[in-house]
């Protein structure tokens, strides 16, 4: 039985097949750039096999979470279907991690996965059918992976303005996802003085963050400072807005 807490939207199917549809778009997405010889970085060729077990990963398990509450009783089937979405993540990604740091990956990723997953359903009942919410949780958490991965294996070849920008919003977005998460967890940060505080420390987080050479407050205000007719605009609807 599903838990009663998990309520899906009302006058609306579950949508378990949805479940699936961001791993088919990746995997889809992929096989068409390396069948038409699309330029691809080897960076981005890792991050885009990472991706693609990831997602059919957290597919699978979505999948696996209902059919193990579909059986009335414990049993070795189910606690094989329990194991299966972490089995095949860390097989499928051994061939571009460390077997240790595959299924550490895997292991932490469906873990992490099925919590928030089951977070959603609970507090933001009657809103997401199991379908949706997957696709919710599925694109945080590939967005999380992105990031991580970029961040820790860095790039191979000299970063744009526009890259480095791309990066530090990257950044941005995950800091902001933690206060979000912060603030979710302990509803005493909400009260005015820890807000400040913790609004203080996003600020400060995103601005001085090593993620790029200089640190991105020096990123930021080098790109909009270089460009004179770019300062004059700015200026100008300043003036016009007071």
């Amino acid at each position: 039985m599903i838990p009663d807490k998990l309520v899906p939207r009302p006058n609306a199917g579950p949508g378990y097949w949805l479940s699936f549809l961001i791993p088919f778009a990746v995997a889809t997405s992929f096989e068409h750039a390396k069948k038409h010889g699309l330029a691809c970085a080897a960076l981005d060729y890792q991050l885009n096999e990472v991706l693609t077990g990831a997602a059919w990963g957290m597919g699978l398990e979505t999948l696996c979470y209902f059919l193990c509450e579909w059986l009335k009783e414990d049993s070795i089937t189910k606690t094989i279907i329990t194991l299966l979405p972490m089995t095949f993540t860390s097989l499928y990604l051994n061939l571009q991690m460390a077997p240790g740091a595959a299924v550490l990956f895997s292991l932490v990723l469906g873990i992490l996965y099925l919590r928030v997953y089951k977070c959603v359903l609970s507090r933001l009942p009657r809103t997401f059918s199991y379908g949706e919410a997957s696709i919710l949780v599925q694109g945080l958490f590939l967005f999380v992976v992105t990031v991580g991965f970029r961040l820790l294996r860095g790039s191979s070849r000299a970063m744009t303005d526009f890259d480095k920008l791309y990066v530090i919003m990257q950044s941005a977005l995950c800091f902001l996802l933690i206060a979000c998460a912060l603030l979710t967890l302990y509803p005493s940060l909400r009260r005015t003085v820890p807000l400040y505080i913790l609004l203080t420390l996003l600020l400060v987080a995103v601005t001085c963050a090593p993620v790029t050479q200089p640190m991105p407050l020096i990123v930021l205000l080098d790109f909009i400072l270089k460009d004179q007719k770019r300062v004059i605009c700015m200026h100008s609807h300043q003036i016009y807005i007071e």
